[in-house]
């Protein structure tokens, strides 16, 4: 697990202890889900992202937890480019996410909350 940390503080140098306790804990979750165990070293099995993103929508309750376990396998494939297509794949679907989350509320919040928030 040390060389998962190692590759996604190379891939994103900024990251705090606890963004990368988190992503490191969602990134085994998610392989635990998938191949039956949370020890893992390698990231090919990213490469299967339809089969990753619909074990997240099953799994994740939430817009927020799919978002964060997207994120984390985001980082984790960032200057690998021979994961190019399915990092894209995922900045997509991360993004739609984000985008409907900001439609629906947009419209179910009162005018004064939109006003303070900047919302237009």
């Amino acid at each position: 697990m040390e060389e998962i940390t190692t590759k996604l503080k190379q891939n994103k140098p900024e990251i705090t202890e606890s963004s990368l306790r988190a992503y490191t804990l969602n990134l085994r979750k998610l392989h635990q889900r998938l191949h039956g165990t949370k020890d893992f070293s390698g990231i090919e099995w990213l490469q299967d992202h339809d089969t990753v993103m619909k074990n997240i929508e099953a799994n994740c309750g939430s817009y927020l937890t799919s978002r964060n376990y997207l994120n984390a396998v985001i980082v984790l494939l960032l200057n690998h480019p021979q994961h190019e297509i399915a990092l894209k794949a995922y900045q997509q679907r991360r993004d739609e996410l984000n985008s409907s989350t900001r439609r629906s509320s947009r419209r179910s919040s009162p005018p004064s909350a939109r006003a303070r928030t900047g919302c237009p």
